[in-house]
């Protein structure tokens, strides 16, 4: 009777290696699930098992709170997927059976690229400039970021600031905690100096800037204008400014050759209708009218609008500043006057024209860069301030900025009317109401 029992016994044992046999090779294996970098930005999820059948085994994924699973088919030792920030549910399907699941939470921290607002950055000497730049990352890496000077001697960078040292030009360096690098051309001037009210400066001379200095100044204007956003109210705003508080010679007054002597736009004269300010002789090779020159701002010119003809030095008049600015911030409105009398196309009909009372200097909706002036007479209002109206124009004694209360009965002797500017310049731009 024992006997039996054995063989029974030794039967249902054999049957259950024989079944642990089959089960053991009929089903996949796993040895491990494995983590690494597929590209910048996703990881790249392994699962790896023994097909010791070399069937087709089906492998899913989803991300927590998602249902649809995303199936592949693999007849290898391995199954991968690339995942983003989450959590990820891993599973493993043989025969519509789940055989395998799992589940990961990544959190990929990671500095993708550096980008500088600026390739090229005009600081001039007096001033400082920040350093503006993005970083594009996935999740929350350490962003800290080192900026340093290719050349001490030009400028230094103390916490995220360039503060110049001399005229010259350098590199500035700046890298990511990961070694991501990125440069900057940094030009450093005292051509150019920085925003100041000052009406006592020296006339300019004949001949003041070699062509290499001019042209340079020139580069400072257009990168202050595209600072405060080309064909904007702000870039007018810069352009004024730059002729009245930045450089360092008072531009004279010269009357309207060309306007009124029948020469439309006498670019060689008084009136000068090119982007940059008229400093080097090399200028000459795109002027398309003149009468008595070329000569450049400063040198002697015959002004011929009225007898007796007289040689003064070249320079703006006041619709000559005021079309200037507009012309080199990118409105073009044509070689127009400041009247109200020769035409209906002057300074004097631009924009929305509102009678200057005490009531609209107080309560008027009007701005820095708006044309403030009377029949005859065109300027740009260049700063405001509670109290005062502080106005970029060209007199007798040259292109200079004056400051007018606004309860001061000079401000409603010397001028009549504000056109605001809106409707002209469409876009506001970078701007403030003092410099």
């Amino acid at each position: 009777m024992k006997k039996g029992y054995i063989i029974v016994f030794v039967i249902i044992c054999l049957i259950s290696a024989l079944f642990s046999y089959m089960y053991y090779f009929s089903v996949p294996r796993f040895s491990k699930i494995s983590v690494s970098e597929s590209t910048e930005f996703t990881k790249e999820v392994k699962i790896s098992f023994k097909n010791n059948l070399h069937k087709t085994i089906d492998c899913g994924v989803n991300k927590d709170g998602e249902e649809y699973t995303k199936w592949v088919s693999v007849s290898e030792e391995s199954c991968s997927f690339e995942v983003e920030n989450g959590k990820y549910n891993f599973y493993v399907k043989y025969k519509d059976s789940i055989i395998y699941s799992d589940s990961l939470d990544f959190k990929i921290n990671k500095i993708i690229d550096l980008k500088l607002s600026e390739e090229k950055m005009y600081v001039l000497l007096g001033e400082e400039k920040r350093v503006e730049y993005s970083i594009e990352k996935i999740g929350e890496p350490l962003s800290s970021v080192k900026m340093e000077s290719e050349d001490t001697s030009v400028f230094n960078v103390i916490d995220g600031v360039i503060k110049p040292v001399s005229d010259g030009r350098a590199r500035l360096i700046v890298t990511t905690s990961n070694g991501i690098s990125k440069s900057a051309e940094v030009i450093v001037t005292s051509l150019v100096k920085p925003s100041s009210l000052e009406n006592n400066k020296v006339r300019l001379t004949c001949g003041r800037y070699s062509t290499e200095e001019a042209h340079l100044i020139d580069e400072v204007l257009e990168y202050k204008i595209n600072e405060a956003g080309y064909k904007t109210r702000g870039a007018v705003v810069a352009a004024a400014r730059f002729l009245v508080l930045n450089f360092p010679y008072k531009v004279t007054y010269f009357g309207e050759n060309g306007r009124l002597t029948g020469a439309k736009k006498a670019d060689g004269e008084g009136r000068y209708y090119k982007k940059g300010l008229y400093l080097s002789t090399d200028k000459y090779n795109d002027i398309l009218y003149s009468i008595s020159g070329p000569a450049i701002w400063g040198c002697p010119l015959l002004q011929v609008i009225e007898e007796p003809y007289e040689v003064y030095s070249n320079g703006l008049d006041c619709s000559g500043f005021v079309t200037w600015a507009l012309f080199n911030a990118g409105f073009d409105v044509g070689d127009i006057g400041a009247g109200n009398t020769y035409s209906t196309n002057e300074v004097y009909d631009l924009g929305v024209h509102h009678d200057l009372t005490r009531d609209f200097v107080y309560n008027g909706d009007y701005k820095v860069g708006d044309l403030i002036g009377t029949d005859g007479h065109a300027a740009i209002i260049a700063g405001l301030d509670e109290e005062h109206i502080y106005i970029a124009e060209s007199l007798l004694n040259g292109v200079v900025i004056e400051t007018f209360r606004k309860d001061s009965n000079e401000l409603y002797t010397l001028y009549s009317y504000i056109n605001t500017m809106d409707e002209v310049y469409l876009e506001e731009g970078n701007y403030t109401d003092m410099w």
